[in-house]
């Protein structure tokens, strides 16, 4: 990727680029890399985070690839990264300005250098920008603070999904070595929705089907509904069935699902502020 394109600087603008420069190199050659190697692991790194989630926030990729702002909006200028305004109310409800996307010059720098790509879109999902946003945050955290070691965004698990099987938020990779389903729920699920919730959770990790996993990890900013999933999911409640009928319409089976007793200790409830 080419040097971005040179700008007009105060003087006191440039001193304050002068110190920065000078602990880039300071770190750079305690490390034995140069500048210009760092920044492009740093450009890379911020393209390659972009390029998992599918989309980010600025705040988010400055504070997990440098620790502090500016990187998100270099690459903006530089063309790597588009810049989308979050339409209506965002700002009312906490969400960032703006999110960004590859553009087309940071996907074709980017993607030849991966062994295995993904099915990008450069597509931001704006009806759960709140509930994606809050996953990619809290993911992130749990890195960089170590409770985890690494992670699978829904693009990569997409790849690799089991047929049939519901696909969480997010897998993580924790310290003990366990491999957990991420899932954040923000709304309360009724009915048929919260039964087969409850369903796919059992069925995550029930080690008797392929892939299964460890730990499933279930947040929410709301304590009602974590309360309602720990009733529900507690071994030997049981979880009404449902199935279709020949019309393709859903209706209440006759057998009901018992929780069994292996669940226990596996699922980690976790209330999260937004």
């Amino acid at each position: 990727m080419g040097d971005p394109p040179k700008r007009s600087y105060t003087p006191e603008q440039q001193q304050a680029l002068q110190r920065q420069a000078e602990r880039a190199r300071s770190a750079a050659a305690a490390s034995g890399i140069s500048p210009r190697q760092a920044r492009l692991n740093k450009v890379r790194a911020a393209l390659l985070l972009t390029y998992r989630w599918q989309f980010t926030s600025p705040a988010l990729l400055d504070t997990h690839v440098q620790g502090r702002s500016g990187l998100a909006r270099d690459l903006t200028r530089g063309q790597a990264l588009d810049e989308h305004p979050v339409p209506g109310p965002g700002r009312m409800l906490d969400l960032p300005a703006s999110v960004v996307t590859l553009a087309p010059l940071g996907l074709e720098w980017l993607e030849p250098t991966l062994d295995e790509p993904l099915d990008y879109a450069a597509e931001v999902p704006w009806h759960q920008l709140r509930h994606d946003l809050t996953v990619q945050r809290m993911t992130l955290g749990a890195l960089r603070s170590e409770k985890i070691t690494a992670y699978r965004t829904p693009l990569e698990i997409a790849a690799k999904s089991v047929r049939g099987r519901k696909q969480p938020d997010a897998v993580w990779m924790l310290s003990s070595g366990d491999r957990a389903a991420f899932e954040l729920e923000l709304t309360v699920k009724k009915g048929r929705e919260f039964d087969e919730t409850c369903r796919a959770i059992i069925e995550a990790l029930d080690r008797a089907k392929p892939d299964a996993y460890d730990r499933f990890v279930l947040a929410s900013p709301s304590r009602a509904i974590l309360t309602r999933y720990r009733q529900a999911l507690r071994a030997g409640a049981s979880i009404q069935l449902w199935e279709r009928n020949d019309q393709r319409q859903w209706r209440k089976a006759e057998g009901f699902l018992q929780i069994p007793d292996w669940v226990a200790g596996r699922i980690l409830l976790q209330e999260v502020a937004l």
